[in-house]
């Protein structure tokens, strides 16, 4: 009887299960969803018209140097209230005037994310690639959107709010650390949608 002949181990692949397309498909929806109702509620919202109805304050005029510790101290109460109205309705017409920008955002990213979702749900591997594009161009576009808002932070009064710097540092960091999660989840769910590779076992050969 002659010794059966050696065989190498074939690296074989297990079937990876459907879900890690479908739940990345159903992931994207929600947030895809979640930036449909962001940019509808920025699109209904009339920041001009709340920027009129905002009662302008009389403007105060020139400090009263000559008046007395009682005019003086309401010349500042009156003049906080001026600069604080005007500084509310420059931040109101900022978002109206900003709004093309959002919408421009929100369209693009959407396009992404749905392009995404069509191909995931037909268990095609581009569409990681696409989500990939889709984590991307939402971080850039929500960096623009908050480096955009400096401007109005520093429409409020300084001591009606932090620093403009340490505001603007925390929505760019939170905006890195949430897109990195998603990023780092998308990339799991595309190696595992390969299928886990392994060695088929000596124990299954036959022997002749």
């Amino acid at each position: 009887m002659q010794p059966p002949e050696w065989k190498p181990n074939i690296p074989l692949t297990q079937t990876p299960s459907p879900w890690w397309f479908w739940g990345t498909a159903i992931f994207l929806g929600v947030m895809v969803g979640f930036t449909a109702i962001g940019a509808a509620i920025s699109a209904l919202v009339p920041y001009d018209y709340i920027a009129n109805q905002i009662d302008s304050v009389e403007d105060p005029g020139p400090y009263p140097e000559d008046g007395n510790s009682d005019e003086q101290e309401r010349w500042n109460q009156s003049k906080e209230e001026y600069d604080f109205s005007q500084a509310l309705q420059e931040m109101m017409t900022g978002l109206e005037q900003e709004k093309p920008l959002h919408l421009t955002i929100a369209a693009l990213t959407s396009t992404l994310g749905i392009v995404a979702i069509y191909l995931l749900s037909q268990q095609h591997r581009m569409g990681f690639n696409i989500a990939y594009a889709w984590v991307i161009v939402s971080a850039i576009g929500q960096i623009v959107q908050s480096i955009r808002m400096i401007e109005f932070y520093q429409l409020i009064p300084a001591e009606e709010s932090i620093s403009v710097p340490l505001q603007i540092g925390s929505q760019i960091g939170g905006v890195l650390v949430c897109n990195l999660i998603y990023l780092s989840v998308l990339v799991v769910c595309a190696i595992n949608s390969k299928g886990i590779p392994f060695e088929e076992s000596g124990f299954h050969e036959s022997w002749l």
